[in-house]
């Protein structure tokens, strides 16, 4: 399927020989990776009135400050009901690219650019963000700046998807026609990638539980698995697994929140201010990027002198985080003090 631009579909060989089949699976299988992309598809998740209080556009005209987070941050209305979707508002958004780089390293969005009247005065502005296939992407570079993007299929890609016997051809877009991310903490390889070996403890104990089940069901003959798992003991099998889910927790730089793995009380504080610390630098990533790519492009197409800025506040940030935690560790800080600034805080 191609919209006015670009191709959607996958690309079956470059998935496979990047590996990404593999990362797609775990995205949707319960006992692997599913939970902890959706906990960081939902980390920036913020209601209406939420977004309205900790995020602006700064512009030096008023006018046209209003209309700017009136469409980019306000409620949904007829003017931006597409921008976003199919997620709610610019936090949702921003969590469903993180939750996309923690997969794959990268994430491209066509970003579909038209004019738009707003109080009768007509602007040039993005009307939607329409994901593209990653593996399917190559950044054209010149000097360490990206100057262009290709979307460009394999040789059994163009194959499998001829569309009405019409060849399916490379596709060259403008710097500016493409919203590109990579994963906020960098890397040569994504989160889930850096886990895949740690799904084998957990699959190990899942079978452990199936083989020992067996074992207590039936009489003879049991099979040489089974004999092994009775063998074992459910307490070293589930610690083996709770420690390979708290790695990978970590590895998603997420809260452990794991019932077998118990932390002392120092490394509880600490990872909480790490995570917290870890959520506003990945946040302020993607205002970042939002700027670069999209307000500042707004602003040349509409020949505005001065280019809008998002801009966080009204959040703990990670100098804050680090701060609350050492004075806690250095006992200038209560327990509850702590929790209430850090822990509770947005």
């Amino acid at each position: 399927m191609r919209n006015d631009k670009f191709y959607r579909f996958r690309d079956e060989y470059l998935t496979f020989r990047k590996g990404y089949d593999d990362f797609y699976e775990t995205s949707r299988d319960g006992t692997k990776f599913f939970v902890d992309l959706r906990d960081l598809g939902s980390l920036f998740y913020m209601s209406d009135d939420e977004t309205e209080q900790h995020f602006f556009i700064e512009h030096p005209n008023k006018i046209l400050e209003q209309r700017l987070n009136s469409y980019f941050l306000g409620r949904h209305s007829r003017m931006n009901m597409d921008l976003y979707s199919p997620y709610h508002g610019l936090t949702h958004f921003f969590g469903s690219i993180l939750e996309s780089s923690a997969m794959f390293g990268e994430v491209f969005h066509y970003i579909k650019w038209d004019q738009r009247q707003f109080d009768n005065t007509e602007y040039v502005l993005p009307l939607s963000f329409d994901y593209i296939n990653p593996e399917t992407m190559r950044i054209v570079s010149k000097r360490k700046s990206t100057i262009a993007f290709q979307q460009k299929y394999s040789w059994y890609g163009r194959l499998q998807h001829r569309q009405d016997e019409e060849p399916i051809r490379t596709v060259n877009f403008e710097a500016w026609e493409i919203f590109h991310t990579s994963y906020p903490f960098g890397g040569q390889r994504s989160p889930v990638q850096v886990s895949m070996k740690l799904l084998k403890p957990v699959s190990d104990f899942m079978k452990f539980m199936l083989l020992s089940a067996e074992g207590q069901t039936y009489t003879k003959p049991r099979s040489l698995a089974v004999e092994r798992a009775r063998g074992k003991t459910f307490e070293a099998e589930k610690r083996k697994q709770d420690l390979a889910r708290a790695e990978t927790r970590t590895n998603f730089h997420l809260i452990m929140n794991i019932d077998g793995v118990m932390l002392t009380r120092y490394y509880d504080f600490f990872t909480v201010a790490r995570y917290k610390s870890d959520k506003y630098k990945a946040l302020s990533y993607y205002v970042k990027q939002f700027n670069e790519q999209i307000l500042k492009p707004l602003a040349e197409k509409n020949s505005w002198k001065h280019a809008p800025i998002l801009k966080i506040q009204g959040l703990i940030t990670d100098d804050e985080a680090w701060e609350h935690f050492n004075a806690w560790s250095d006992g200038t800080l209560s327990d509850d003090t702590f929790i209430q600034n850090v822990a509770r805080a947005d």
